[in-house]
């Protein structure tokens, strides 16, 4: 009963690990998309013709940090709900206390009747041989469930890296024009000067 009991609890406390390991990545995705929004609204598209190969840069790199963030997003839904799921994933339990006591007291009853009957039997061995079973079941959907959010998980976080190098790159074309945007303005401003005194 022990390993089984064991293998049973440890799958559930995984359960739990692998639900709350879930927070640092979605406040990750987080920071990426409210950086992206800001930087869509703050881009300046039209500084001046010099700015098209770092408005390109820009736009290429936007995109493909918003599209490896989608991507990782819904693979971290996935680890936590289930794919194509919407009340997460089935995990089974043993029954509660009043359940498992009922049916002690079921084996106890027949264990009677049986031995009445001149058969030798214990409702000690056939519960724990059938709260083993359950046990074994259990394990064996629960290390399923598990072995799916651990492979959903490893995705995600992949492409959450990879997403992260993007906004990086993005981050650069997006400081270089609003410097250039910057230097655009002085130009303007210093032209503007130069023919008021003419």
């Amino acid at each position: 009963v022990a390993f089984y009991k064991d293998h049973y609890f440890y799958e559930l406390a995984l359960k739990e690990d692998l639900t709350k390991s879930l927070r640092i990545p979605f406040g990750v995705l987080t920071t990426i998309f409210t950086l992206l929004g800001l930087y869509f609204i703050q881009f300046k598209f039209q500084c001046s013709d010099s700015n098209i190969v770092v408005t390109t840069f820009f736009v290429v790199t936007f995109l493909s940090s918003l599209a490896l963030s989608i991507y990782s997003a819904s693979e971290l839904k996935n680890s936590y709900q289930g794919k194509g799921s919407y009340n997460g994933y089935p995990y089974h339990y043993i029954g509660d206390f009043n359940k498992v006591n009922e049916y002690d007291q079921y084996l106890s009853a027949w264990e009677d009747g049986e031995k009445a009957a001149g058969n030798n039997v214990s409702a000690e061995e056939e519960f724990i041989k059938d709260i083993n079973k359950q046990y074994a079941s259990n394990i064996y959907v629960n290390s399923g469930h598990n072995k799916m959010k651990i492979g959903h998980l490893r995705e995600a976080k992949k492409y959450l890296f990879f997403a992260l190098f993007s906004v990086l790159i993005c981050t650069f074309f997006f400081a270089t024009n609003y410097i250039n945007c910057i230097n655009f303005s002085e130009q303007n401003l210093t032209k503007e000067k130069k023919n008021e005194s003419k």
